[in-house]
């Protein structure tokens, strides 16, 4: 059984999982952890639908590479420190649907605004005895 009740990623913070094999293991996990009944609560946003012309390029770029085009990298620096770089992802809605699927959770979209951000709701699938 689980210990948790709800798990609860906002400000986009579910970008940690780096890309979509961390997604599904990130979810695997959770579903290990998760009550019966619980949820988790995640928002995102949906990088296809903004069509700002660098993110355009920068997604293209990465399809090219034949990476997942949500997944981004930065680097921070603060003076002359550089800090190391760090991949993010922004899943979009319906590869997240497909992630929950593939691991035996399922996703509800709870409201999407118009600047691509979304609010999602995943639960255990009811088994089946």
């Amino acid at each position: 059984m689980g210990s948790f009740d709800t798990i609860l990623l906002l400000g986009r913070s579910i970008g940690f999982v780096e890309n979509l094999n961390g997604m599904k293991k990130f979810l695997s996990y959770c579903k290990t952890i998760l009550n019966p009944e619980g949820i988790i609560i995640l928002d995102s946003i949906d990088f296809p639908s903004i069509k700002e012309q660098n993110l355009l390029k920068y997604q293209e770029r990465n399809r090219k590479l034949g990476k997942y085009s949500g997944v981004t990298i930065f680097q921070m620096k603060y003076k002359n420190i550089m800090g190391d770089k760090i991949q993010n992802l922004q899943i979009d809605p319906d590869t997240l649907k497909e992630c929950t699927q593939e691991v035996g959770l399922s996703c509800k979209i709870l409201s999407i605004e118009e600047d691509g951000m979304y609010l999602a709701k995943i639960i255990k699938m009811p088994t089946i005895t």
